[in-house]
C-alpha cells in the first residue's frame, strides 16, 4: 500500500468520526427541547419504547422521554450501560422474549446498520427508528 492511500484512508476515517460527533452533539441539543420531544413522540405514536444502545445518547434520550412515555428498558448487545440509569438494561437476546410490538429507537450512530440488522430479526422494520430519524424525520 502506498503512502498516499494510507493517508487518504486516515483522513477519510477522521472525517467520518468528526461527522458522527457533530451529529451526536446536534441530537443531544435537540433532546433538550421538551416541545420537540413531545411532538416527535406524538408523530410516531409512541407510548411504550425500548432504547437501543448503552452509551450517552441512550441515557440522554431516556432522560428526555421518561416522564412522557413508558420506557421499558435499554437494550444493549452486551447488556451494559456506560451511564447509570434507573430502568433495566437488557441484552438483545432478552428483548426477543420481552418484545410486544413497541417502538425501538437506536441511539448509536456509528453502529446503526449493525443494530438495525440485529433488531430486524426480532422487530418489524416500521417499529425501528434511528435517533436522528426520530428527532428530524420526514414527518
Amino acid at each position: 500500500m502506498d503512502k498516499g492511500t494510507i493517508e487518504e484512508q486516515i483522513i477519510d476515517e477522521y472525517t467520518w468520526h468528526c461527522k458522527i460527533e457533530a451529529e451526536s452533539y446536534k441530537m443531544m441539543g435537540k433532546m433538550l427541547d421538551e416541545t420537540l420531544i413531545r411532538e416527535r413522540l406524538d408523530v410516531y405514536a409512541i407510548s411504550d419504547l425500548y432504547i437501543y444502545g448503552g452509551a450517552y445518547l441512550a441515557a440522554q434520550l431516556y432522560r428526555a422521554v421518561k416522564d412522557k412515555v413508558n420506557v421499558k428498558g435499554i437494550v444493549d448487545k452486551e447488556g451494559r450501560s456506560a451511564v447509570k440509569v434507573d430502568i433495566p438494561v437488557i441484552k438483545l437476546e432478552e428483548l426477543r422474549e420481552l418484545y410486544q410490538d413497541e417502538k425501538v429507537i437506536i441511539t448509536p450512530p456509528r453502529f446503526y446498520r449493525a443494530a438495525k440488522r440485529d433488531l430486524s430479526q426480532i422487530i418489524a422494520a416500521e417499529n425501528i427508528l434511528f435517533l436522528g430519524e426520530f428527532l428530524e424525520g420526514l414527518f
